[in-house]
């Protein structure tokens, strides 16, 4: 699906008000990538989180045109180990192995781990690390961090918003939102645009879609965390084995994957 191949490009940043808790550019950067660090530790420490989530693409309206593709995730992180499901890709990451499991594709890649936490894997945490680390000069950032009111205000984030006429930041805006007394996240937005086309009248005859297709677009991706809580408590559940078995050095689908290619991908 064209959502899941859009789910790495990530990032940008949404403008807002001033407030208290709220903090200008300057010292931001800093507060902004502590309160990152400190919400994401959640994740790498609390066994057995797991978490629903909802990817949305949509684009903007143009000449009538609109677009938009929704799909559903499940999340569990265990410390070094986690297995979550985008749509129907299907993933999980034990201490030694990494398995991406293609379903409608009936295929399964086997590789080695790419990281110590599995917290490394909550969407677009990449994402924001590169943002705040080597892009902050590119973006006007905001950081709220303190409610306003404990009873009625629960919600931080974390704004960026690409600086007029900068040429260097790939996206246009990037919000994250997070529980302030929880630490964890309840959604991450970012919004770029994908150039026209430059297509001819030789390439698109048709006036009308070769005017939509040669304009550019903005488009959004946002995903939204919902319904926390602790299940799949067995180690068992993070077993590759309810994949694959070895048999001489070679990776082989457990029989209710009989029919799944394997791509070893392991070093």
């Amino acid at each position: 699906m064209r959502i899941i191949k859009n789910i790495k490009i990530l990032a940008v940043i949404l403008f807002g008000g001033m407030s208290a808790g709220v903090y200008a550019q300057g010292e931001t950067v800093d507060t902004a990538r502590n309160i990152a660090l400190n919400f994401f530790r959640t994740y790498d420490s609390i066994p057995y989180l797991t978490f629903d989530v909802r990817y949305s693409l949509f684009s903007d309206t143009v000449y009538s045109d609109f677009s938009y593709e929704a799909v559903k995730g499940v999340y569990t992180l265990n410390r070094s180990k986690a297995r979550y499901t985008i749509g129907d890709v299907e993933y999980l990451q034990n201490d030694s192995f990494l398995l991406a499991v293609y379903h409608k594709d009936q295929q399964i890649i086997v590789a080695n781990p790419t990281a110590k936490n599995a917290g490394s894997y909550v969407p677009l945490r990449e994402t924001l690390d590169s943002l705040l680390q080597a892009y902050s000069a590119n973006y006007y950032i905001w950081v709220k961090s303190i409610p306003v009111d404990p009873d009625t205000d629960t919600t931080g984030y974390i704004k960026l918003e690409k600086k007029p006429d900068d040429t260097v930041a790939v996206y246009n805006r990037y919000t994250i939102e997070f529980d302030i007394a929880q630490n964890l996240i309840t959604k991450i937005e970012y919004e770029y645009t994908e150039p026209g086309l430059n297509l001819t009248a030789d390439t698109e005859p048709d006036e009308g879609q070769r005017l939509l297709k040669n304009t550019a677009r903005r488009k959004t991706l946002r995903i939204e965390f919902f319904n926390y809580r602790f299940d799949n408590f067995s180690d068992s559940y993070y077993s590759e084995n309810n994949f694959i078995w070895q048999e001489d050095g070679e990776y082989k689908p457990v029989e209710k994957y009989r029919d799944y290619g394997i791509v070893n991908a392991r070093n």
